[in-house]
């Protein structure tokens, strides 16, 4: 069995990895399972700067992952005229969150 320090590690082990977001402390003290919307809104606020890696391209726009359950969308029009490849890290800000789409719209940093 896993120690808790280990389980509930909060810090990325290496460059590749995402942090996890999954995990919340209950009003007791207790860790409790949070649920999509109160995990992005705590941790994906509009006018939040975020780090994420490019997990799709196509016409609708670029695919950023966020954390490992949360994604948002970068318009082709944000994108920029450098091309974007899968894998690529990009300094992007969130513009706004639809709870129920489960979607984060997403702006190039500038």
């Amino acid at each position: 069995m896993q120690a808790s320090c280990d389980v509930f590690h909060k810090r990325p082990r290496n460059r590749d990895s995402l942090p996890s977001v999954a995990m919340g402390w209950g009003k007791i003290g207790v860790m409790v399972e949070l649920d999509w919307e109160t995990r992005v809104r705590r941790n994906f606020a509009p006018g939040t700067a975020v780090h994420g890696r490019v997990s799709s391209i196509s016409a609708a726009g670029v695919t950023v992952q966020l954390a490992p359950d949360v994604e948002g969308l970068l318009q082709p029009g944000e994108a920029g005229a450098s091309p974007l490849r899968l894998g690529q890290w990009l300094d992007v800000v969130v513009i706004s969150i639809d709870p129920e789409g489960h979607f984060v719209a997403l702006a190039r940093k500038r």
